[in-house]
């Protein structure tokens, strides 16, 4: 709003206040009054998932890293809290976020052979809701076919 039209709505506030139409006013800084940056109640939020490597041999799955960013959909805030990386209802690993990003690896022996879709959850804390990655593939081989 433009100073002219801060002062234009202050003067009709006084007046209505001076008039007895009003009995109090609350006026809220105007950066908090932009709809793009406020949410009211959790701010959404979207998790990405990185993974890497995208196979690895069976055993070694310690390997593999997972890489999370946890960013609000709107630009206010990091969030912080804890994510969980999952193949379907087994938690791999869990992450304690640090300014919205963070690293985990399985345990070696966590996914039998096979290809696995791996997904990231955030849980939500402290006006930030909880959100899940898209998902990623995660292929373990029985053998390796390296030389």
């Amino acid at each position: 709003m433009s100073k002219i039209g801060t002062k234009l709505v202050l003067g009709i506030l006084a007046a209505a206040l001076s008039a007895g139409l009003l009995t109090s006013v609350f006026v809220r800084p105007q950066a908090a009054l932009t709809a793009s940056s406020e949410c009211y109640g959790p701010c959404p939020t979207a998790t990405e998932l990185f993974v890497n490597p995208d196979f690895v041999r069976y055993g070694q799955e310690e390997l593999v890293r997972f890489e999370v960013v946890v960013r609000p959909e709107r630009e206010r805030g990091v969030p912080t809290g804890q994510v969980e990386v999952l193949s379907g209802k087994k938690v791999l690993c869990r992450i304690h976020l640090s300014f919205g990003r963070g690293v985990c690896s399985p345990h070696s022996h966590a996914l039998k052979p096979g290809i696995h879709v791996i997904v990231a959850q955030y849980l939500g804390k402290k006006g930030f809701a909880p959100s899940t990655s898209p998902e990623k593939g995660l292929v373990v081989l029985r053998h390796s076919f390296f030389f």
